[in-house]
C-alpha cells in the first residue's frame, strides 16, 4: 500500500470515527500524517492547475514558423515536427509562455522540477543543451534559446531584439 493510501485511510478513519456520536470515542492523528496529507492535497491541487502553473502554450502559434501543441505534445518549426521528452516539453513551454524575458534556473527548476526533486543548475543546462541540439539549426551557436549570462535562459524569436 503506498503512503498516500495509509495517509487517506487514517485520515477516513478518524474523520468517521470523530462524526460517532459516542462521545467516548477519542482519536489521536499524529501531526505527520496531518501534515502528509495537507502535502499531498497541495500537490494534486498544483496538478490540477496545471499548464497555468507551468506556463504550457495550448496549441499555439508562438511565431509564424513556430508552433507549439500541448495536446500532441510536438513542436513545429517550419516543416520540422519535434518530438521532445515531457521535462523537455515542460521547460519549452516555459520559454515559449512569454518570448524575450529571460528566466533565472530558479524559476525554470520550479516549473520542470517536481518540488520533491534536487535538481541543479547542471540539470537545467543538460536539458538546455538537449533542447538545442533539437530545435537550433547550429547549437552551438545558438538563435532560439539564448543565455543571458549570469541571468538564466530566454526564448527569442526571429526579428525580435535582444
Amino acid at each position: 500500500m503506498k503512503s498516500n493510501e495509509v495517509i487517506q485511510q487514517v485520515t477516513d478513519e478518524a474523520s468517521v470515527l470523530s462524526k460517532s456520536k459516542s462521545s467516548h470515542s477519542s482519536v489521536v492523528i499524529p501531526e505527520y500524517v496531518l501534515r502528509d496529507r495537507r502535502q499531498a492535497d497541495r500537490r494534486q491541487a498544483d496538478r490540477r492547475q496545471g499548464d497555468r502553473r507551468e506556463g504550457v502554450v495550448k496549441k499555439e502559434a508562438v511565431h509564424q514558423h513556430l508552433v507549439v501543441d500541448e495536446r500532441k505534445k510536438i513542436v513545429r518549426i517550419g516543416d520540422r515536427e519535434i518530438r521532445l521528452t515531457p521535462k523537455e516539453f515542460k521547460l519549452f513551454g516555459l520559454l515559449t509562455s512569454e518570448p524575450g524575458r529571460i528566466y533565472s534556473i530558479a524559476e525554470i527548476i520550479d516549473c520542470a522540477w517536481s518540488p520533491e526533486s534536487r535538481a541543479s543548475v547542471e540539470d537545467v543546462q543538460q536539458y538546455i543543451y538537449m533542447l538545442r541540439r533539437k530545435l537550433e539549426t547550429d547549437p552551438k551557436q545558438p538563435q532560439l534559446i539564448v543565455t543571458a549570462h549570469g541571468f538564466g535562459y530566454s526564448l527569442e524569436l526571429p526579428n525580435r531584439g535582444r
